[in-house]
């Protein structure tokens, strides 16, 4: 997949209906339009022994698109979209990076699991959503570098600190 910045069109998030991303992404193929929809490999296991591998949407409710005026309008017709994310020309440069480097993540899950988890900042509101202490809210802190945090859980005007992976807790908003 090339990912060249164009002077007609932008690349662009588009913000799909639910559950419709490949759908998308086949409307993109039949009307010849540039488009990405980064998938990752899931892995369920049916009766305790067989394994099966899908591949889902990276970002579940998104897709991105390569578009001019027209394409837009076309794509609007295929009853799979929400709106599109509009952005300016530098955010288009940042966004077509970051595509390049989901690429490559994509291109290396072959030799691991890819975990797609939003992004959590030092500061940020956090739920616990597994373990003993799900439902508690707390406050991230950054002492352990991207793949562990550490959230400060308020009881009874006490703090407790605990490291959680990412992907045991959800940013408030």
């Amino acid at each position: 997949m090339d990912f060249e910045i164009y002077d007609d069109r932008m690349w662009m998030p588009i913000h799909t209906k639910p559950r419709c991303e490949k759908k998308f992404e086949r409307f993109c193929e039949k009307f010849n339009i540039t488009s990405y929809l980064p998938l990752r490999k899931n892995v369920r296991t049916k009766r305790k022994s067989t394994l099966i591998y899908t591949y889902v949407p990276m970002f579940p409710g998104y897709a991105f698109a390569c578009l001019n005026d027209e394409e837009k309008s076309l794509i609007v017709t295929s009853n799979t979209i929400v709106n599109f994310v509009s952005l300016t020309r530098d955010q288009e440069s940042s966004l077509v990076e970051d595509l390049v480097g989901i690429r490559i993540l994509e291109e290396m899950q072959e030799n691991g699991e890819v975990l797609v988890a939003p992004e959590i900042i030092p500061g940020s509101e956090v739920v616990i959503k597994s373990g003993p202490l799900r439902g508690l809210t707390g406050l991230v802190e950054n002492r352990k570098g991207v793949h562990r945090i550490v959230v400060n859980v308020e009881m009874i005007c006490q703090s407790v600190c605990m490291e959680l992976d990412s992907s045991d807790v959800e940013v408030v908003y």
